[in-house]
């Protein structure tokens, strides 16, 4: 069977929208209200530079003028918040999340840039879908970092901690009073580097992608470190159509299969996995488990101890039309913020040609040159 669906959104995550309704909540978030006060306050106290840098909801929502940047909040406890950005582009990091060409719809993105000196960093991407993708997006921020930092298992099984946070936010939404999650969701990719390990783990829900590019003298390798959670993978097909109910997987006609419950056309989601979307968690086989990988990244410098290593975080407004070796040829620069800059004004570009200037998703990258354990100490 083919679903028809309005060609005007046909590479978006949702086969149909609805208007966008008020953001929940909004405006800077105490420190301890994160769930960051014990570990930040610990940075503190022992001298080592620590930073938050994470989106906010755009306080005029849907009136945001198209590719402008996404409204900003900066915590960094008993320091200058503005020199602790500063210190983050210093490293290496680079974010820009940018609203797309989308008149009836917030920036649904967000990001995450949690830096703890000589102990860990962790970069996220959400990219947020549905009539309150912009909300689910904005809460699964908070929650899901509060739950990962807070873990017991964090260091010692990060992992589990990985799949029982995910577990546990999708909960929250769930749960959430005020916020009606049933037909709105986001995808999730997280990238936590433990430092003292030279350790890097990634896990995703979505499509949301994550590569490693290497550059060595002037050559450029990539890899990716997540594959797409889409309906049409043998795998997710399979785990859709035997989940209880089971869920349906169908071509939209243009160019994505979608997941449908059993009984109705909903919740067409380009997707398999995501956090939120309660309906297709319930009635269509959707999952929020997380795929989670593990990289050495000593043992990866050991094999290639000349090399430079650099993360690229990107929601899909990027991955749609660039592949990964093209943005990783892209951003292997020393001037990394106008690397990662030049990289959602091309994914803009290559939307605004596909469309013929109508419709462009959300866009959102981060970057990050990868230290060493030995840098890092």
């Amino acid at each position: 069977m083919v679903v028809k669906m309005d060609p005007q959104r046909r590479r978006l995550s949702v086969s149909q929208s609805a208007e966008a309704s008020p953001a929940i909540g909004g405006g800077d978030t105490r420190i301890q209200d994160l769930g960051l006060g014990e570990v930040l306050d610990s940075a503190q106290k022992e001298g080592r530079r620590h930073v938050l840098i994470s989106s906010n909801t755009d306080g005029d929502l849907k009136r945001r003028a198209s590719f402008h940047e996404k409204d900003r909040q900066v915590l960094a406890p008993g320091v200058n918040e503005e020199a602790m950005v500063q210190w983050a582009k210093e490293q290496g990091v680079a974010w820009s999340c940018r609203k797309g060409l989308k008149p009836e719809s917030p920036n649904q993105d967000s990001f995450t840039v949690l830096m703890v000196e000589r102990d860990f960093n962790l970069f996220c991407v959400y990219d947020g879908h549905g009539p309150i993708g912009h909300d689910v997006s904005d809460f699964v921020r908070t929650c899901l970092v509060k739950l990962f930092v807070q873990s017991k298992d964090r260091v010692t099984d990060t992992k589990k901690a990985f799949e029982t946070s995910f577990g546990a936010c999708q909960e929250e939404v769930d749960t959430r009073t005020g916020m009606d999650a049933s037909l709105s969701g986001t995808t999730v990719t997280m990238a936590y580097h433990d430092l003292k390990a030279d350790k890097l783990w990634i896990a995703h829900v979505g499509d949301s992608r994550a590569v490693l590019a290497k550059k060595e003298g002037t050559e450029v390798e990539c890899e990716d470190l997540t594959v797409d959670h889409k309906p049409d993978l043998a795998s997710e097909r399979a785990r859709i159509e035997s989940s209880n109910p089971p869920g349906r997987v169908l071509f939209d006609g243009f160019y994505n299969h979608r997941v449908f419950s059993k009984n109705g056309m909903y919740p067409g989601l380009n997707m398999s996995r995501a956090i939120g979307d309660t309906v297709g968690h319930k009635e269509a086989g959707l999952s929020a488990v997380p795929d989670v990988k593990e990289i050495d990244m000593a043992d990866v410098r050991r094999k290639n101890p000349k090399a430079v290593y650099t993360l690229i975080l990107c929601t899909d407004g990027v991955w749609e039309f660039i592949d990964s070796k093209e943005a990783a040829e892209k951003v292997t620069t020393e001037k990394i913020q106008e690397a990662t800059e030049a990289l959602v004004k091309a994914s803009w570009d290559k939307w605004m040609s596909d469309s013929e200037g109508e419709i462009s998703d959300d866009i959102t990258a981060i970057v990050a040159r990868l230290p060493s354990a030995a840098l890092a100490s």
